[in-house]
């Protein structure tokens, strides 16, 4: 299917860009500024999951000052993890 021929339903947007999903293939479209990123349903679950969690170790890092930062390598185990 070309992308061109996706009909999109806005699932939510902001000041940062927007989220869509095609009624005809079903992608999920992550679209921030110029880009737009294209995703299975599940693999933008899992990358939602992902940056809800960045974004709680961020607020936790605001008012705990001894938060250790996990290596990316073992963040990208995590993310493979899920992914399966």
């Amino acid at each position: 299917m070309n992308h061109q021929d996706c009909r999109c339903e806005l699932l939510a947007g902001s000041e940062v860009g927007h989220v869509t999903i095609c009624e005809s293939c079903g992608q999920v479209h992550l679209t921030l500024q110029y880009m737009t990123l294209r995703f299975e349903a599940g693999a933008f679950r899992a990358l939602a999951e992902m940056v809800g969690r960045a974004q709680n170790r961020l607020n936790c890092a605001t008012t705990d000052a001894t938060m250790v930062p996990v290596p990316v390598a073992a963040a990208s185990v995590v993310l493979s993890k899920s992914l399966n």
